[in-house]
Order: structure tokens, then sequence, then C-alpha cells
């Protein structure tokens, strides 16, 4: 039987230890020494987590990013934005407003553009 290699893209979500580190590093309150040595600890442990649930190819899940939330979609948002097309940023209150609806009925906006002219 063939084995399926598994493995993950992207950033993985980051400690609560290396996010006050990252806020630290931008505010310039932690020396490189420390700020490093948390990163380290912090790779060591996502890396060993990786193996531990058999993963076959391990990486070291974005943590040399800088990012001020557990999971950074900025780079996702960007990579998409680029790439598909009928994408749109809103105002969800402004959505809310526009329907009648209240927050908790609010449904996202979606927009659709024609396919061009050679895809007809």
């Amino acid at each position: 039987m063939t084995k399926i290699r598994t493995t993950h893209v992207g950033s993985l979500p980051r400690t609560a230890q290396l996010l006050e580190a990252n806020d630290q590093r931008s505010a310039g309150t932690i020396s490189d020494e420390k700020f490093n040595e948390i990163l380290t600890d912090a790779v060591d442990q996502v890396i060993k987590r990786q193996h531990q649930i058999g993963l076959d190819v391990i990486n070291e899940g974005e943590y040399g990013h800088i990012t001020r939330s557990g999971v950074d979609y900025g780079s996702w948002w960007a990579y998409s934005f680029t790439r598909f097309s009928g994408l749109e940023i809103i105002d969800p209150l402004l959505t809310q407003e526009r329907r009648g609806l209240g927050p908790q009925q609010a449904r996202p906006q979606r927009t659709r553009q024609d396919p061009p002219d050679q895809l007809r």
C-alpha cells in the first residue's frame, strides 16, 4: 500500500508566550537574546508536537514572522485578494444597515463578476 505523506502549510497558532514576546519586540522592550530564546523554545515545541501527531513533513509554522494575534490571517488575505476575482472588503455594519438586519442576522455580502469574454 502507498503511504500518503502528510504536512500542513502556512502559519500555525502562536503560544501566549510567543505573542507576548512579539509585542515586546515591537515595543523594543525585550532583548534580541531573550526574544530568540523564547522563539527557539516555541519552535522546538511546535516541531515536537508535529512529530507526536505523525506528520511526515515538519516545519516551524512560520513562528519567526511577528504577529500580534494567535493566528495570522493577513498573509492569507493578501494572497487570496491577488489571485481571486469578485472579492471586496466591505464594512459589515453598513451591510447590516442596508439589509435591515441586526448583528445576529448579518451574512457576508458576496459579489460576482462576469467571466472574461474569452471564457464565455
